[in-house]
This record gives C-alpha cells, sequence and structure tokens, in this order.
C-alpha cells in the first residue's frame, strides 16, 4: 500500500520525540540511516543530512563505524527542581501513537523555555487508579496525561494542576481537557458525505470515551438531516463484509488502518478507492507507516502546545478554573481554530 513521502521535519520530529519520551536512551545506538531512509521514503543523502543536522543539534553523537548515537535527552534538568509528569503509552501501540508523540513536542516547546522538566511515564491505560494519580500528584508541580485514561479511570483526584488529552471527562473541574474539537470534526464528516451523495453511512468507533462521542455526535447529525448512520459493533473492522452505496466512517485512523491494510490483502485495492471513506485523526502526516487517506488531520504539536500552556496557567494561577480546550481540524483546505470552553 503506498505512501506519501514524507519531509525532513517529520523525520527529525520522529527522532527527537521518541528520544524525548525515552525509547531511545543516552549512548543508545539509533537504527541505521539506510533503514529510516526507507522507513520515511527519502533519499539515503537527505536522511544523513538530517541525522547531522540532530547532531549539530547536539542531540546526536556519530561514531566512525560504529553509527549515530543518542548525545543526551532533550529533558534537561533545571536548578529550580520543578517538575512536570507525562503519563503516556509509549509502548502500549508504538506504531499508532504518533500524535501524542508530537503532542510531547509542542509540550516540551512551553515547558522547557519556563523553567519546567518534562518526566515521562509509560503508563497503559489498564493500569492507572485514582490513588496512583493522587501519589504521583504528590511528587510534582503538574500532570500532563496523554492518553484516554478516563477510560478505565472512575475518579480522579490530584494534589496539582492537570490536564488530559483524548479525554473527555473533566471529573467535577478537577482536569482540564485539551482534544481535537469533537463538533467540528462530526460537521466535517457530515460535509464529506453529502458532497458524496451517500445516505448511509457506517460507523466503526474504538471504544474510549473520546472516540465513541465522536461517533455519537456525527450519527446525530447524519441522522437530523435524514440520514440513516449506524454503529457497528466490531472488535475489529478487518474481516467486516462492506458495501457498495454505503458510506464509512472511522472515528479513529488506526481502525481504518487495520480495515484497509486486510480489504487490501483480499483484494488487491485500497479500501478508498472502492467506496466513500472517512477517518479521524491525520495520522498519515505524522507516522510513515500510515497510508494516505481522507481524513480530518488535527496539529498534534499545537494541541500539546495548547496542553501545556493550560497547565502552566493552573500552576501559576492555583485558584484558576480548569477549562475544556478544542483545536479545530481540517479537511480538504479548511484552516484550524481554536475554541474554548470552561467547566
Amino acid at each position: 500500500m503506498g505512501r506519501s513521502p514524507i519531509s525532513t521535519t517529520r523525520l527529525l520530529d520522529y527522532i527527537e520525540s521518541r528520544i524525548l519520551a525515552g525509547e531511545y536512551s543516552p549512548g543508545e545506538v539509533l537504527p541505521s540511516v539506510r533503514r529510516f531512509a526507507a522507513k520515511f521514503k527519502l533519499s539515503y543523502g537527505t536522511t544523513y543530512r538530517a541525522f547531522e543536522r540532530l547532531c549539530e543539534n547536539g542531540v546526536l553523537e556519530q561514531k566512525p563505524n560504529h553509527g549515530f548515537f543518542v548525545r543526551r535527552s532533550p529533558l534537561r534538568r533545571n536548578d529550580g527542581g520543578r517538575q512536570i509528569f507525562v503519563f503516556m503509552e509509549t509502548s502500549a501501540n508504538p506504531a499508532g501513537g504518533g500524535m501524542m508523540y508530537h503532542a510531547l513536542l509542542g509540550a516540551r516547546d512551553v515547558g522547557e523555555p519556563a523553567g519546567f522538566e518534562l518526566s515521562v511515564v509509560d503508563r497503559h491505560c489498564g493500569f492507572v487508579s485514582t490513588d496512583f494519580f493522587r501519589e504521583a500528584s504528590r511528587q510534582c508541580d503538574g500532570m500532563l496525561l496523554l492518553s484516554a485514561y478516563d477510560w478505565y479511570l472512575a475518579d480522579f483526584e490530584s494534589a496539582c494542576p492537570a490536564v488530559g488529552m483524548l479525554m473527555l471527562n473533566s471529573y467535577g473541574g478537577r482536569l482540564s481537557t485539551v482534544n481535537a474539537d469533537l463538533y467540528d470534526t462530526a460537521k466535517k464528516a457530515v460535509d464529506y458525505f453529502l458532497n458524496r451523495g451517500v445516505n448511509r453511512v457506517v460507523l466503526f468507533s474504538s471504544p474510549k470515551p473520546i472516540y465513541r462521542q465522536r461517533g455519537r455526535l456525527f450519527f446525530q447529525a447524519w441522522n437530523d438531516l435524514g440520514g440513516r448512520a449506524e454503529f457497528v459493533d466490531v472488535i475489529s473492522p478487518a474481516n467486516y463484509d462492506f458495501q457498495p452505496g454505503c458510506g464509512y466512517f472511522f472515528t479513529s485512523d488506526d481502525w481504518f488502518n487495520y480495515a484497509s491494510c486486510a480489504y487490501c490483502e483480499r483484494t488487491g485495492r485500497r479500501l478508498e478507492q472502492d467506496f466513500p471513506v472517512l477517518s479521524a485523526d491525520g495520522k498519515h502526516q505524522i507516522n510513515p507507516d500510515y497510508p494516505v487517506f481522507p481524513t480530518v488531520t488535527f496539529d498534534w504539536r499545537e494541541l500539546g502546545r495548547l496542553a501545556m500552556e493550560e497547565l502552566l496557567r493552573r500552576i501559576h494561577s492555583p485558584e484558576s478554573r480548569a477549562r475544556n480546550l478544542s483545536l479545530c481540524g481540517t479537511l480538504s483546505n479548511y484552516g484550524s481554530s481554536v475554541m474554548l470552553d470552561v467547566c
């Protein structure tokens, strides 16, 4: 399945974000230049120059005949001891986690110049609890949660300000949330399928609350217009029997990718070649393992910046209220804009 060319900037972001998240440790050798060149569909020379740039920036160092090594972590310690814990799932789904890696870069863009050290904690959604976050909050100045932890977390308590991404539940105003705008995504999806002249749209959704809500809003909007929308409850959409004359909306790029790869294996064709399909996330713009397909895309690095700005606002003003922030995505030539709601 084809992939779009990925710019040198995305290669640089990919490597630096993985170092930032602790996947590549100081002193560890990186995979070969040729391997990255193949992954990102870049020439060897272009990829090599990108590695040299990371050396010039002090991120990597080259040892003749041995390759490129991580020189230091981008997370620099500071004398003031101000620390932010960043919780994310780096090991649970490394192929699909490109959005949160980019959000981490955005958080670093804001937090580090403000004098805060970011400490990344790899924590799967299924291994969190109210007690876990309560105890962690006593050891830092703020917490940034970069995963759908409200999928498992019935309640949330924190001794310090906290902000969550991919989370709907603000837990009674104790947690600020920063997300891709759900209402705007539903509107863009409605416009997309209206332009393709379909009446019936089947929705595939992850069980995580943020993705289910994304689907519910489209479901309501589409049916209000007289269309027919329906959820399909499947563990995986990979073996679904797609029917002509029907549109398909995937509330996560992961789910679309699973379905599209399986469809290609069965038929030799891409799913988007044969059916009106749409997804949401925009992972193909940041993850070279994803093919190009119709999707509502978001600036995940900007979302990370917004999340860190919100966290710093609450750290500096402890009595300030938690807020819900959202960033609109892009379909075709639509631009991005920020929306705000106070809990």
